[in-house]
């Protein structure tokens, strides 16, 4: 990227030549726009940054299966999460039909650049949206925390989504999206 700055600079510094204020702030424009657009930061996604779920084969103390959500940024593995995905009652119900409460089906999904605010209290104060790039029936699927997590209120789980064990876990997955712009969820569960 250095290489490709400086041979902007010198071409337009041989275009530019003279006292012209203009011609020289027309240089830095160009030459801030370079950096804009060659910068890794402002790249859609990181080469190689994706995320997986998988299963763990553990449950917790409600009965709920527990989920590894990994996070991949280079290439490397970064950091791993506890997940659950369904209730402990729906594990076994379609994924592909809407309100079963089921998992989210295995697949690609893209996720969101930034979450959104929560709508219902069992999804937590914060959501980031995945869509499915395959075609079911099941939507408004995505990433939260779960306030119920091992409670015995009935509601330790979710509808569908991912959800992690505590609020901590979900502000350092938010982070690592906005960070490393992840190209793709991977859901391997069935």
């Amino acid at each position: 990227m250095l290489k490709v700055l400086n041979d902007m600079a010198e071409f337009f510094k041989n275009r530019c030549r003279g006292p012209n204020p203009l011609k020289q702030l027309a240089l830095l424009f160009l030459l801030c726009l370079a950096f804009l657009v060659c910068s890794p930061e402002t790249a859609s996604t990181t080469p190689d940054s994706y995320m997986t779920l998988t299963p763990t084969g553990l449950t917790n103390k409600l009965g709920n299966p527990l989920y590894q959500l990994s996070l991949y940024g280079n290439g490397q593995l970064i950091a791993a999460y506890m997940t659950v995905a369904g209730r402990a009652h729906t594990q076994n119900y379609n994924r592909h039909q809407a309100g079963t409460e089921a998992p989210l089906p295995d697949g690609k999904y893209r996720v969101a650049r930034e979450p959104v605010p929560g709508t219902i209290p069992e999804a937590g104060d914060r959501f980031l949206p995945i869509q499915p790039l395959f075609r079911t029936r099941r939507s408004a699927l995505g990433i939260h925390y779960d306030p119920s997590f091992e409670k015995p209120n009935g509601e330790d789980g979710t509808s569908g989504c991912i959800a992690l064990t505590n609020r901590a876990d979900l502000d350092q997955v938010l982070n690592y999206v906005r960070t490393y712009r992840p190209q793709y969820l991977e859901v391997n569960i069935q």
